[in-house]
């Protein structure tokens, strides 16, 4: 089974790259998205507990689902699109 951040990575390589997300925005927010679309069930209460390498990736200032994808294959050490 694939960590959770390669799930992440997963979905956002699955958005249009230029699909804009709101770190500060609970609803909007990339890592709730994923979680609703996983069925996690209530994912704002894991807004604290998140990996931190997710928390350090999503928290940017470029919102991007590509830019995203990009820092999170960077900090996973991944070819784009692998």
């Amino acid at each position: 089974m694939r960590s959770l951040s390669h799930q992440f990575l997963d979905f956002c390589r699955s958005k249009p790259a230029d699909e804009e997300y709101k770190y500060t925005d609970p609803s909007a927010c990339a890592f709730y998205q994923f979680a609703i679309a996983n069925g996690i069930p209530n994912p704002v209460r894991y807004s604290s507990g998140l990996p931190a390498l997710i928390e350090q990736v999503v928290n940017h200032d470029d919102e991007t689902f590509g830019a995203l994808a990009s820092r999170l294959e960077a900090a996973l050490g991944e070819a784009p699109n692998a």
